[in-house]
Protein backbone atom coordinates (compact mmCIF):
# COMPACT_ATOMS: atom_id res chain seq x y z
CA UNK A 1 0.00 0.00 0.00
CA UNK A 2 2.83 2.35 0.89
CA UNK A 3 4.58 1.55 -2.35
CA UNK A 4 1.43 2.37 -4.35
CA UNK A 5 1.08 5.73 -2.56
CA UNK A 6 4.72 6.56 -3.24
CA UNK A 7 4.32 5.67 -6.89
CA UNK A 8 1.23 7.87 -7.16
CA UNK A 9 3.07 10.85 -5.59
CA UNK A 10 5.97 10.43 -8.01
CA UNK A 11 3.58 10.35 -10.95
CA UNK A 12 1.82 13.51 -9.68
CA UNK A 13 5.11 15.34 -9.13
CA UNK A 14 6.27 14.38 -12.59
CA UNK A 15 3.03 15.63 -14.07
CA UNK A 16 3.33 18.93 -12.20
CA UNK A 17 6.89 19.38 -13.40
CA UNK A 18 5.82 18.71 -16.97
CA UNK A 19 3.00 21.22 -16.59
CA UNK A 20 5.38 23.80 -15.18
CA UNK A 21 7.77 23.17 -18.06
CA UNK A 22 4.92 23.45 -20.54
CA UNK A 23 3.73 26.69 -18.90
CA UNK A 24 7.24 28.11 -18.98
CA UNK A 25 7.63 27.19 -22.63
CA UNK A 26 4.27 28.76 -23.42
CA UNK A 27 5.27 31.93 -21.55
CA UNK A 28 8.51 32.15 -23.51
CA UNK A 29 6.66 31.56 -26.76
CA UNK A 30 4.09 34.20 -25.85
CA UNK A 31 6.85 36.64 -24.86
CA UNK A 32 8.68 36.05 -28.13
CA UNK A 33 5.47 36.50 -30.10
CA UNK A 34 4.67 39.69 -28.15
CA UNK A 35 8.10 41.19 -28.90
CA UNK A 36 7.78 40.26 -32.57
CA UNK A 37 4.35 41.90 -32.73
CA UNK A 38 5.70 44.97 -30.95
CA UNK A 39 8.45 45.32 -33.57
CA UNK A 40 5.96 45.09 -36.43
CA UNK A 41 3.52 47.58 -34.91
CA UNK A 42 6.14 50.14 -33.98
CA UNK A 43 7.88 50.08 -37.39
CA UNK A 44 4.64 50.39 -39.36
CA UNK A 45 5.24 54.16 -39.72
CA UNK A 46 8.25 56.48 -39.83
CA UNK A 47 6.22 59.38 -38.48
CA UNK A 48 7.18 60.29 -34.90
CA UNK A 49 3.62 61.00 -33.71
CA UNK A 50 2.40 57.78 -35.31
CA UNK A 51 5.14 55.93 -33.46
CA UNK A 52 3.93 57.48 -30.18
CA UNK A 53 0.41 56.31 -31.00
CA UNK A 54 1.65 52.81 -31.80
CA UNK A 55 3.40 52.64 -28.42
CA UNK A 56 0.22 53.80 -26.65
CA UNK A 57 -1.81 51.10 -28.43
CA UNK A 58 0.45 48.21 -27.47
CA UNK A 59 -1.40 45.34 -25.84
CA UNK A 60 0.66 44.04 -22.94
CA UNK A 61 0.44 40.37 -21.92
CA UNK A 62 -2.27 39.91 -19.29
CA UNK A 63 0.24 38.79 -16.69
CA UNK A 64 2.58 41.76 -17.31
CA UNK A 65 2.94 44.90 -15.22
CA UNK A 66 1.44 48.12 -16.48
CA UNK A 67 3.80 50.79 -17.76
CA UNK A 68 4.38 54.50 -18.37
CA UNK A 69 6.27 55.67 -21.47
CA UNK A 70 8.13 59.00 -21.38
CA UNK A 71 10.32 60.43 -24.15
CA UNK A 72 12.92 63.19 -24.15
CA UNK A 73 12.12 65.64 -26.95
CA UNK A 74 15.03 66.98 -29.06
CA UNK A 75 14.87 70.27 -27.13
CA UNK A 76 15.24 68.39 -23.81
CA UNK A 77 11.62 68.46 -22.58
CA UNK A 78 10.21 65.24 -21.10
CA UNK A 79 6.93 64.22 -22.74
CA UNK A 80 4.54 61.49 -21.52
CA UNK A 81 3.32 59.62 -24.62
CA UNK A 82 1.57 56.56 -23.16
CA UNK A 83 0.23 54.83 -20.03
CA UNK A 84 -0.58 51.18 -20.87
CA UNK A 85 -2.34 48.57 -18.72
CA UNK A 86 -2.69 44.88 -19.67
CA UNK A 87 -6.19 44.66 -18.15
CA UNK A 88 -8.73 45.81 -20.79
CA UNK A 89 -10.98 47.11 -18.01
CA UNK A 90 -8.24 49.41 -16.74
CA UNK A 91 -6.55 50.30 -20.06
CA UNK A 92 -8.92 53.18 -20.93
CA UNK A 93 -8.39 54.79 -17.52
CA UNK A 94 -4.63 54.38 -17.96
CA UNK A 95 -4.68 56.05 -21.39
CA UNK A 96 -6.66 58.98 -19.98
CA UNK A 97 -3.81 59.75 -17.56
CA UNK A 98 -1.59 60.92 -20.45
CA UNK A 99 -3.54 64.17 -20.86
CA UNK A 100 -3.13 65.44 -17.29
CA UNK A 101 -0.27 63.50 -15.66
CA UNK A 102 2.67 65.64 -16.68
CA UNK A 103 6.20 64.33 -15.98
CA UNK A 104 8.52 66.48 -13.91
CA UNK A 105 12.31 66.60 -13.64
CA UNK A 106 12.16 65.77 -9.91
CA UNK A 107 9.93 62.68 -10.30
CA UNK A 108 11.00 59.44 -8.64
CA UNK A 109 10.07 57.50 -11.78
CA UNK A 110 10.84 57.72 -15.49
CA UNK A 111 13.82 59.59 -16.92
CA UNK A 112 14.76 61.40 -13.67
CA UNK A 113 15.04 58.03 -11.86
CA UNK A 114 17.87 57.03 -14.22
CA UNK A 115 20.05 59.90 -13.03
CA UNK A 116 23.27 60.17 -15.02
CA UNK A 117 23.28 56.43 -15.70
CA UNK A 118 21.96 54.54 -18.68
CA UNK A 119 21.09 51.25 -16.97
CA UNK A 120 17.80 49.73 -15.82
CA UNK A 121 16.83 50.81 -12.29
CA UNK A 122 14.70 48.70 -9.93
CA UNK A 123 13.25 50.97 -7.24
CA UNK A 124 13.06 49.50 -3.77
CA UNK A 125 10.59 52.16 -2.62
CA UNK A 126 7.13 50.82 -3.45
CA UNK A 127 5.71 54.28 -2.79
CA UNK A 128 7.67 55.81 -5.71
CA UNK A 129 4.80 55.54 -8.19
CA UNK A 130 2.24 56.80 -5.71
CA UNK A 131 4.49 59.73 -4.75
CA UNK A 132 4.88 60.71 -8.41
CA UNK A 133 1.10 60.63 -8.84
CA UNK A 134 0.28 62.63 -5.71
CA UNK A 135 0.83 65.96 -7.52
CA UNK A 136 -2.78 65.55 -8.67
CA UNK A 137 -5.37 63.98 -6.31
CA UNK A 138 -7.37 62.51 -9.18
CA UNK A 139 -4.23 60.97 -10.71
CA UNK A 140 -3.25 59.48 -7.38
CA UNK A 141 -6.58 57.69 -7.00
CA UNK A 142 -6.42 56.26 -10.54
CA UNK A 143 -2.83 55.07 -10.06
CA UNK A 144 -3.83 53.40 -6.78
CA UNK A 145 -6.63 51.57 -8.64
CA UNK A 146 -4.26 50.53 -11.45
CA UNK A 147 -1.92 49.01 -8.90
CA UNK A 148 1.05 50.68 -7.21
CA UNK A 149 3.64 48.01 -6.51
CA UNK A 150 7.31 47.49 -7.34
CA UNK A 151 8.78 49.82 -9.99
CA UNK A 152 11.27 49.07 -12.77
CA UNK A 153 12.64 51.94 -14.92
CA UNK A 154 14.13 50.88 -18.27
CA UNK A 155 15.94 53.46 -20.45
CA UNK A 156 15.10 53.97 -24.14
CA UNK A 157 18.58 53.99 -25.64
CA UNK A 158 19.83 54.43 -29.20
CA UNK A 159 22.99 55.55 -30.99
CA UNK A 160 21.70 59.10 -30.52
CA UNK A 161 21.69 58.72 -26.71
CA UNK A 162 18.87 58.60 -24.18
CA UNK A 163 15.50 58.94 -25.89
CA UNK A 164 13.32 58.38 -22.81
CA UNK A 165 12.30 55.68 -20.34
CA UNK A 166 9.58 53.09 -19.73
CA UNK A 167 8.47 52.73 -16.11
CA UNK A 168 7.00 49.27 -15.40
CA UNK A 169 4.74 49.06 -12.33
CA UNK A 170 3.71 45.83 -10.64
CA UNK A 171 0.50 45.31 -8.67
CA UNK A 172 0.24 45.72 -4.89
CA UNK A 173 0.98 42.10 -4.11
CA UNK A 174 3.77 41.60 -6.72
CA UNK A 175 7.19 40.59 -5.60
CA UNK A 176 10.23 42.42 -7.08
CA UNK A 177 10.81 41.93 -10.80
CA UNK A 178 12.64 38.74 -11.72
CA UNK A 179 15.63 38.60 -14.03
CA UNK A 180 13.44 37.12 -16.74
CA UNK A 181 10.90 39.93 -16.38
CA UNK A 182 13.66 42.53 -16.46
CA UNK A 183 15.11 40.98 -19.63
CA UNK A 184 11.65 40.96 -21.23
CA UNK A 185 11.07 44.62 -20.26
CA UNK A 186 14.46 45.65 -21.66
CA UNK A 187 13.72 43.82 -24.93
CA UNK A 188 10.42 45.71 -25.26
CA UNK A 189 12.15 49.02 -24.48
CA UNK A 190 14.85 48.31 -27.06
CA UNK A 191 12.24 47.89 -29.78
CA UNK A 192 10.50 51.10 -28.76
CA UNK A 193 13.82 52.98 -28.79
CA UNK A 194 14.72 51.59 -32.22
CA UNK A 195 11.39 52.65 -33.71
CA UNK A 196 11.56 56.10 -32.11
CA UNK A 197 15.16 56.71 -33.27
CA UNK A 198 14.21 55.66 -36.81
CA UNK A 199 11.22 58.02 -36.84
CA UNK A 200 13.35 60.93 -35.62
CA UNK A 201 16.07 60.29 -38.18
CA UNK A 202 13.44 60.13 -40.90
CA UNK A 203 11.97 63.41 -39.67
CA UNK A 204 15.42 65.03 -39.76
CA UNK A 205 16.15 63.73 -43.25
CA UNK A 206 12.68 64.74 -44.44
CA UNK A 207 13.05 68.22 -42.97
CA UNK A 208 16.50 68.58 -44.52
CA UNK A 209 15.07 67.45 -47.85
CA UNK A 210 12.26 69.99 -47.60
CA UNK A 211 14.72 72.77 -46.74
CA UNK A 212 16.96 71.76 -49.64
CA UNK A 213 13.99 71.66 -51.99
CA UNK A 214 12.83 75.06 -50.76
CA UNK A 215 16.35 76.42 -51.23
CA UNK A 216 16.48 75.03 -54.76
CA UNK A 217 13.10 76.56 -55.49
CA UNK A 218 14.22 79.93 -54.06
CA UNK A 219 17.43 79.75 -56.08
CA UNK A 220 15.47 78.99 -59.24
CA UNK A 221 13.12 81.91 -58.61
CA UNK A 222 16.09 84.17 -57.91
CA UNK A 223 17.79 82.95 -61.09
CA UNK A 224 14.67 83.61 -63.14
CA UNK A 225 14.26 87.06 -61.60
CA UNK A 226 17.92 87.87 -62.24
CA UNK A 227 17.70 86.53 -65.78
CA UNK A 228 14.57 88.58 -66.41
CA UNK A 229 16.22 91.66 -64.97
CA UNK A 230 19.33 91.09 -67.09
CA UNK A 231 17.24 90.60 -70.20
CA UNK A 232 15.32 93.78 -69.45
CA UNK A 233 18.57 95.62 -68.79
CA UNK A 234 20.19 94.34 -71.97
CA UNK A 235 17.08 95.21 -73.94
CA UNK A 236 17.00 98.70 -72.47
CA UNK A 237 20.70 99.21 -73.19
CA UNK A 238 20.29 98.08 -76.77
CA UNK A 239 17.21 100.26 -77.33
CA UNK A 240 18.73 103.37 -75.75
CA UNK A 241 22.02 102.90 -77.58
CA UNK A 242 20.39 102.48 -80.97
CA UNK A 243 18.05 105.40 -80.33
CA UNK A 244 21.03 107.60 -79.47
CA UNK A 245 23.07 106.79 -82.53
CA UNK A 246 20.75 108.62 -84.98
CA UNK A 247 20.68 112.01 -83.22
CA UNK A 248 24.38 111.71 -82.39
CA UNK A 249 25.11 111.10 -86.05
CA UNK A 250 23.14 114.23 -86.96
CA UNK A 251 25.08 116.25 -84.39
CA UNK A 252 28.39 115.02 -85.81
CA UNK A 253 27.35 116.00 -89.34
CA UNK A 254 26.29 119.49 -88.25
CA UNK A 255 29.50 120.02 -86.30
CA UNK A 256 31.50 119.07 -89.38
CA UNK A 257 29.43 121.41 -91.57
CA UNK A 258 30.01 124.33 -89.19
CA UNK A 259 33.73 123.57 -89.01
CA UNK A 260 33.86 123.68 -92.84
CA UNK A 261 32.25 127.17 -92.68
CA UNK A 262 29.48 126.13 -95.09
CA UNK A 263 27.11 128.67 -93.47
CA UNK A 264 29.68 131.43 -93.11
CA UNK A 265 32.96 132.21 -91.40
CA UNK A 266 33.73 130.76 -87.95
CA UNK A 267 35.65 132.85 -85.45
CA UNK A 268 38.53 131.47 -83.40
CA UNK A 269 36.35 131.42 -80.27
CA UNK A 270 33.52 129.68 -82.13
CA UNK A 271 35.94 127.07 -83.52
CA UNK A 272 37.21 126.36 -80.00
CA UNK A 273 33.61 125.83 -78.85
CA UNK A 274 32.95 123.53 -81.81
CA UNK A 275 36.09 121.55 -80.96
CA UNK A 276 34.84 121.05 -77.38
CA UNK A 277 31.43 119.98 -78.70
CA UNK A 278 33.13 117.55 -81.08
CA UNK A 279 35.20 116.13 -78.21
CA UNK A 280 32.10 115.66 -76.05
CA UNK A 281 30.30 114.10 -79.00
CA UNK A 282 33.15 111.63 -79.51
CA UNK A 283 33.03 110.74 -75.82
CA UNK A 284 29.28 110.06 -75.92
CA UNK A 285 29.62 108.05 -79.14
CA UNK A 286 32.36 105.95 -77.54
CA UNK A 287 30.07 105.30 -74.56
CA UNK A 288 27.20 104.27 -76.84
CA UNK A 289 29.54 101.92 -78.72
CA UNK A 290 30.68 100.40 -75.40
CA UNK A 291 27.08 99.85 -74.31
CA UNK A 292 26.32 98.13 -77.60
CA UNK A 293 29.43 95.96 -77.28
CA UNK A 294 28.44 95.04 -73.72
CA UNK A 295 24.96 94.06 -74.89
CA UNK A 296 26.35 91.93 -77.72
CA UNK A 297 28.70 90.17 -75.31
CA UNK A 298 25.84 89.50 -72.88
CA UNK A 299 23.70 87.82 -75.54
CA UNK A 300 26.62 85.98 -77.14
CA UNK A 301 26.42 87.84 -80.46
CA UNK A 302 29.86 89.43 -80.49
CA UNK A 303 31.44 88.83 -83.91
CA UNK A 304 35.20 88.68 -84.46
CA UNK A 305 36.69 89.43 -87.88
CA UNK A 306 40.03 87.64 -87.90
CA UNK A 307 42.71 88.70 -90.35
CA UNK A 308 46.48 89.41 -90.49
CA UNK A 309 47.13 92.65 -88.58
CA UNK A 310 50.31 94.74 -88.35
CA UNK A 311 50.94 94.87 -84.60
CA UNK A 312 52.96 98.09 -84.67
CA UNK A 313 50.42 99.85 -86.91
CA UNK A 314 47.53 98.90 -84.63
CA UNK A 315 49.42 100.04 -81.51
CA UNK A 316 50.42 103.36 -83.09
CA UNK A 317 46.81 103.97 -84.16
CA UNK A 318 45.60 103.34 -80.59
CA UNK A 319 48.28 105.70 -79.22
CA UNK A 320 47.29 108.44 -81.70
CA UNK A 321 43.61 108.13 -80.77
CA UNK A 322 44.53 108.33 -77.06
CA UNK A 323 46.63 111.47 -77.44
CA UNK A 324 43.88 113.84 -76.37
CA UNK A 325 43.36 111.87 -73.13
CA UNK A 326 47.00 112.45 -72.19
CA UNK A 327 47.00 116.08 -73.31
CA UNK A 328 43.95 116.83 -71.19
CA UNK A 329 45.38 114.98 -68.15
CA UNK A 330 48.89 116.44 -68.60
CA UNK A 331 50.37 112.94 -68.46
CA UNK A 332 53.33 111.80 -70.58
CA UNK A 333 52.89 108.78 -72.89
CA UNK A 334 56.00 106.80 -73.86
CA UNK A 335 56.17 104.03 -76.47
CA UNK A 336 58.52 101.06 -76.17
CA UNK A 337 57.47 98.92 -79.12
CA UNK A 338 59.71 96.58 -81.11
CA UNK A 339 59.39 97.60 -84.76
CA UNK A 340 59.94 93.98 -85.87
CA UNK A 341 56.84 92.53 -84.18
CA UNK A 342 55.35 91.70 -87.56
CA UNK A 343 51.79 90.53 -87.98
CA UNK A 344 49.19 88.98 -85.69
CA UNK A 345 46.15 87.01 -86.81
CA UNK A 346 43.40 88.82 -84.89
CA UNK A 347 40.49 91.28 -85.09
CA UNK A 348 42.15 94.64 -85.74
CA UNK A 349 39.30 96.84 -84.46
CA UNK A 350 38.99 94.98 -81.18
CA UNK A 351 42.75 94.63 -80.70
CA UNK A 352 43.14 98.37 -81.20
CA UNK A 353 40.13 99.16 -79.00
CA UNK A 354 41.60 97.15 -76.09
CA UNK A 355 44.85 99.12 -76.22
CA UNK A 356 42.97 102.42 -76.55
CA UNK A 357 40.83 101.56 -73.50
CA UNK A 358 43.93 100.68 -71.47
CA UNK A 359 45.63 103.94 -72.41
CA UNK A 360 42.53 106.02 -71.64
CA UNK A 361 42.20 104.27 -68.28
CA UNK A 362 45.87 104.90 -67.45
CA UNK A 363 45.61 108.60 -68.34
CA UNK A 364 42.46 108.91 -66.24
CA UNK A 365 43.99 107.53 -63.03
CA UNK A 366 47.52 108.90 -63.31
CA UNK A 367 48.18 112.19 -61.45
CA UNK A 368 49.20 115.29 -63.39
CA UNK A 369 52.85 115.08 -64.44
CA UNK A 370 52.80 111.29 -64.30
CA UNK A 371 54.05 108.85 -66.93
CA UNK A 372 52.52 105.94 -68.86
CA UNK A 373 54.63 103.40 -70.75
CA UNK A 374 53.15 101.39 -73.65
CA UNK A 375 55.33 98.42 -74.58
CA UNK A 376 54.90 95.32 -76.74
CA UNK A 377 56.87 92.17 -77.44
CA UNK A 378 56.51 88.82 -79.14
CA UNK A 379 56.88 85.95 -76.69
CA UNK A 380 56.47 82.40 -77.92
CA UNK A 381 53.37 82.27 -80.14
CA UNK A 382 51.79 85.39 -78.66
CA UNK A 383 51.94 89.14 -78.57
CA UNK A 384 52.15 90.76 -75.14
CA UNK A 385 51.17 94.41 -74.80
CA UNK A 386 51.77 96.14 -71.47
CA UNK A 387 50.44 99.49 -70.28
CA UNK A 388 52.23 100.61 -67.10
CA UNK A 389 51.41 103.83 -65.26
CA UNK A 390 52.55 105.76 -62.21
CA UNK A 391 48.98 106.21 -61.06
CA UNK A 392 47.06 105.64 -57.85
CA UNK A 393 47.22 101.84 -58.06
CA UNK A 394 44.64 99.19 -57.19
CA UNK A 395 44.34 97.12 -54.02
CA UNK A 396 44.81 93.36 -54.51
CA UNK A 397 41.22 92.72 -53.37
CA UNK A 398 39.98 94.81 -56.30
CA UNK A 399 42.10 93.28 -59.07
CA UNK A 400 39.17 91.26 -60.41
CA UNK A 401 36.51 93.84 -59.54
CA UNK A 402 37.94 96.38 -62.02
CA UNK A 403 37.00 94.01 -64.85
CA UNK A 404 33.32 94.00 -63.86
CA UNK A 405 30.91 96.23 -65.83
CA UNK A 406 30.09 99.64 -64.32
CA UNK A 407 32.83 99.31 -61.66
CA UNK A 408 35.49 101.93 -61.02
CA UNK A 409 38.05 101.81 -58.22
CA UNK A 410 39.18 105.29 -57.32
CA UNK A 411 40.19 107.35 -54.30
CA UNK A 412 38.87 110.68 -53.06
CA UNK A 413 41.51 112.59 -55.02
CA UNK A 414 40.22 111.22 -58.32
CA UNK A 415 36.47 111.57 -58.03
CA UNK A 416 36.51 113.81 -61.11
CA UNK A 417 37.52 110.91 -63.37
CA UNK A 418 34.70 110.30 -65.81
CA UNK A 419 33.55 107.19 -67.58
CA UNK A 420 30.95 104.50 -66.98
CA UNK A 421 33.35 101.77 -65.89
CA UNK A 422 32.88 99.72 -69.07
CA UNK A 423 36.28 99.97 -70.77
CA UNK A 424 38.14 97.31 -68.79
CA UNK A 425 35.17 94.94 -68.69
CA UNK A 426 34.74 95.08 -72.46
CA UNK A 427 38.50 94.88 -73.04
CA UNK A 428 38.81 91.64 -71.05
CA UNK A 429 35.85 90.12 -72.92
CA UNK A 430 37.43 91.15 -76.23
CA UNK A 431 40.78 89.64 -75.16
CA UNK A 432 39.20 86.34 -74.17
CA UNK A 433 37.12 86.31 -77.34
CA UNK A 434 40.40 86.57 -79.27
CA UNK A 435 41.75 83.57 -77.35
CA UNK A 436 43.89 85.55 -74.93
CA UNK A 437 43.43 87.37 -71.64
CA UNK A 438 43.82 90.71 -69.89
CA UNK A 439 45.32 90.83 -66.39
CA UNK A 440 46.55 93.44 -63.93
CA UNK A 441 49.41 93.81 -61.47
CA UNK A 442 49.03 96.69 -59.05
CA UNK A 443 49.27 97.97 -55.50
CA UNK A 444 47.98 101.20 -53.92
CA UNK A 445 50.38 104.08 -54.56
CA UNK A 446 52.62 102.00 -56.85
CA UNK A 447 50.84 102.33 -60.16
CA UNK A 448 49.37 99.57 -62.31
CA UNK A 449 50.47 97.35 -65.17
CA UNK A 450 47.82 95.87 -67.43
CA UNK A 451 49.03 93.01 -69.64
CA UNK A 452 47.24 91.98 -72.82
CA UNK A 453 48.27 88.58 -74.19
CA UNK A 454 46.87 87.56 -77.58
CA UNK A 455 47.91 84.29 -79.27
CA UNK A 456 49.08 84.39 -82.85
CA UNK A 457 47.24 81.57 -84.62
CA UNK A 458 49.16 81.84 -87.88
CA UNK A 459 50.78 78.46 -88.71
CA UNK A 460 54.28 79.91 -88.82
CA UNK A 461 53.79 81.61 -85.44
CA UNK A 462 52.45 78.47 -83.76
CA UNK A 463 55.44 76.52 -85.06
CA UNK A 464 57.78 78.84 -83.15
CA UNK A 465 56.05 78.47 -79.76
CA UNK A 466 52.69 77.60 -78.24
CA UNK A 467 52.37 79.07 -74.75
CA UNK A 468 51.00 82.35 -73.56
Amino acid sequence: MIELQSLTERILLSALREQDAADAAEHKRADAQFLADVGLELHASLDEESTYAAIANLTLPRRAAWCIVDVVEPEGVIKRVAVIHPDPLKHAAALALVDHWTPAFDDLIGVPALGDGRSTVALADRRAIATAAERSPDTGRVVEWLGAGPVLVVPLLSEDGLLGAITFVGSHHDSPFTEEEIAHSEAMAARCAQALAGARRFATVHETSLIAEASRADAEVAREVAESANNAKDGAIAMVSHELRSPLGAIANNIHILQLEVYGPVTTLQRAVLDRIATSHAHVMALVDQLLDLQRIAVGKMHFEMAPVSVVSAIVDAADMATWHFTRANVQLELGVDETLGELHTDRRKFTQIILNLLANAAKFTPTGGRVLLSAERLDAAIRVRVSDTGIGIAVDNHEAVFEPFVQVRDAAHQHSGGAGLGLAISRQFARGLGGDLTVESAPGKGSTFTLAIPDTRPEAVADGTSL
